[in-house]
């Protein structure tokens, strides 16, 4: 008998002497586990309705807890941003400044800016650290003395909406990087440029988006709206680019996301629409390369694979806003996961005997570059802890 078959024969035993064992590890496997707070990977949400951040494990969608609340520091939270040093900063629509809290505890520790924003939506860090904040009204962002009149219902400036710029260290207000625009969503590109969702800009733009260079010069609108209307971008929010290369914007009165071509800016195609999105505004691709988009009624974060197709809804989010990953080493593969759909479960464990009968490299657990008894061994304790 070969030494091939062998092998093989000794798998058949050893899986049917094991298959209780197994069974029970796919049961506990199959239970949804969440790590600590802070963990890096995660995904944090902004709860407008409570005024917190929630934090939810990225691979499972299951509940961490809440990551941070008030605390004196959030005041209508709109968009959220790890920074450089690590820590989480939340731009607020209700009060003046940026809140500033501990990025592994949740601990609030300061108002990062000193009068200049105002109905704060988006924020962005520039490659030199800086950190750039919208406003949809102008008041604080002109200071005093504050010689014309605020509505508090539109929400519209007295003199024109900006973008200011602080320095990352929290020294204080820099300058206004970018004014006359009513910005909501922020966002680097690939060719260092700012994108920004606008509702109105110089140059005769609204409803668009255009670029910056990082030192504030305006480049122009970017999307070219080929498809026209009644599907055209109304109330562009969230964005970001992904693994594609491609721009997705969240429309927030059109309940779907937009697709642009991430060089000419021509539209591609519109996602997302499904019925589960309800003004959505946060929209960020995870590290797993898929779409999250937030739905602010009833309150849920939805994920879609690159090309639109629904994965999955992550609930229990009041006035679902902002959402971002906290940035951080990348969980190791999971080498139980021979089918590839995130799980450890029975249908790996049959896709494992198939691929060790034909030789398959995907059966090489061990990484040894050989197909033995030892990955079976590998492929088993592998199985028994599970995907994180």
């Amino acid at each position: 008998m070969s030494a091939s078959r062998q092998s093989h024969g000794l798998l058949e035993s050893l899986a049917a002497r094991c298959g209780l064992i197994l069974a029970a590890a796919g049961a506990l496997a199959t239970v949804a586990q969440a790590g600590p707070l802070g963990a890096p990977g995660d995904l944090y949400v902004i709860s407008f309705n409570t005024h917190s951040v929630i934090q939810f494990d990225a691979a499972t969608g299951a509940l961490v807890g809440t990551f941070a609340q008030g605390g004196g520091g959030m005041h209508s939270p709109f968009d959220l941003r790890f920074g450089p040093n690590g820590n989480l900063f939340i731009t607020n629509q209700a009060g003046w400044g940026v809140s500033e809290y501990d990025g592994q505890t949740g601990e609030f520790l300061r108002t990062f800016t000193d009068g200049h924003t105002c109905d704060s939506t988006g924020l962005a860090f520039k490659p030199d650290g800086n950190l750039l904040v919208a406003n949809l009204d102008s008041l604080c962002v002109s200071g005093p003395p504050f010689d014309c009149p605020f509505d508090p219902l539109s929400h519209l400036g007295c003199v024109g909406s900006s973008i200011a710029e602080f320095d990352g260290t929290g020294e204080g207000f820099i300058a206004t990087f970018a004014q006359s625009v009513t910005p909501e969503g922020l966002r680097f590109g690939p060719d260092g440029a700012l994108y920004v969702s606008v509702l109105s800009a110089p140059q005769g733009i609204n409803r668009a988006i255009i670029r910056y260079t990082d030192q504030g010069a305006l480049l122009g609108q970017f999307n070219h709206e080929t498809v026209g209307p009644p599907g055209d971008l109304l109330q562009p929010e969230g964005l970001d680019f992904g693994p594609d290369g491609n721009l997705y914007v969240a429309d927030g009165l059109r309940n779907n996301v937009k697709v642009y071509d991430g060089v000419t800016g021509e539209r591609i195609r519109q996602i997302a629409n499904d019925g589960r999105l309800y003004r959505p505004i946060g929209l960020e691709f995870g590290p797993d390369g898929n779409l999250f988009v937030s739905s602010t009624m009833p309150g849920r974060v939805v994920e879609y694979d690159i090309t639109g197709q629904f994965i999955r809804e992550i609930t229990g989010i009041p006035g679902a806003r902002g959402l971002t990953f906290k940035p951080g080493a990348s969980p190791p593969p999971c080498l139980a996961d021979i089918d590839g759909d995130g799980d450890a479960d029975v249908a790996d464990f049959f896709a494992f005997v198939v691929a060790f009968a034909s030789g398959d490299p995907a059966a090489d657990v061990n990484g040894d570059g050989s197909i033995d008894v030892g990955d079976f061994f590998a492929f088993v304790a592998a199985f028994a802890v599970g995907c994180a």
